[in-house]
């Protein structure tokens, strides 16, 4: 099964939800070059760039985390519950 989700926000809805992620998981508009750059240069290595990726993609990809989190959340528990009524129900002492 292949299940696509699609978001459509307004504009406002749009502008506070980026505001809201880039906020709270800390989106940084500049960061530090360690690479040099691209082509490489040694002059830019360790200076602050433009964040090479937008606060939409940022948003999109915090989004996409969380998802999966939720899931792998949801399922651990649900290894656990599972693991413990198999035991709960399956134990036997074995003693008279």
């Amino acid at each position: 099964m292949t299940v696509e989700f699609k978001l459509v926000l307004n504009k406002t809805q749009a502008a506070r939800t980026v505001a809201a992620f880039t906020a709270t998981y800390g989106y940084q508009p500049t960061i530090t070059d360690l690479e040099g750059g691209k082509p490489a240069d040694p002059e830019s290595e360790g200076k602050e760039i433009p964040n090479p990726e937008s606060e939409g993609a940022f948003t999109k990809r915090k989004l996409v985390e969380h998802v999966k989190n939720v899931v792998k959340s949801y399922e651990s528990q649900q290894a656990i519950k599972d693991a413990r009524d198999e035991v709960i129900n399956n134990f036997e002492l074995g003693v008279q």
